[in-house]
């Protein structure tokens, strides 16, 4: 099958999460591409800001890292809690070849796109206790809130292991 975009992915989010009868709401909002831009909308919904790195190995494996927006990532202890020996941000054109997303887009609920199971997600440990986490449903025109529970039921139901670490 093809990879989803735009609005056709963002459907098959919202039918996924519907189908699980998992609990979510979706806000539409203008064009978002930066955190910072994302911020300016006040629409968090009581949610700290998360951030989704596109990243890959010197092996050409995919991560896509959900992480607390307020952080920056140390290469060197993820790279350390994955067991590889160097890490870097994917290309753009990595990105759409993997997901068929640009960036500002990815998000875990994407990964209904990865039909492969070739992109490895891994989610901050300290966000799995947050009450509600944000993210784009595939498209950087909406935003989905759901509890990080409702998460990885979707995501285990596309066979997709949630990896938590310290970042």
């Amino acid at each position: 099958m093809p990879m989803l975009t735009g609005d056709a992915l963002q459907q098959a989010i919202c039918q996924k999460l519907d189908a699980l009868q998992l609990e979510y709401r979706m806000i539409r909002h203008e064009a978002v591409f930066t955190m910072e831009q994302t911020a300016s909308l006040h629409i968090d919904g009581g949610t700290r800001p998360v951030k989704n790195l596109f990243l890959r190995d010197h092996k050409h494996r995919y991560y896509l890292v959900s992480m607390d927006g307020d952080k920056m990532l140390s290469s060197k202890a993820l790279r350390k809690q994955i067991g590889v020996s160097s890490i870097s941000f994917a290309t753009d054109e990595q990105l759409f070849e993997q997901t068929g997303l640009h960036s500002g887009a990815v998000s875990p609920l994407s990964l209904i796109n990865d039909e492969q199971a070739a992109i490895t997600f891994i989610l901050d440990a300290e966000l799995r206790d947050d009450p509600l986490l944000a993210f784009h449903p595939g498209i950087n025109t909406a935003t989905v809130f759901l509890t990080p529970d409702a998460l990885n039921t979707y995501l285990e139901d596309l066979h997709i292991q949630v990896r938590y670490f310290t970042l």
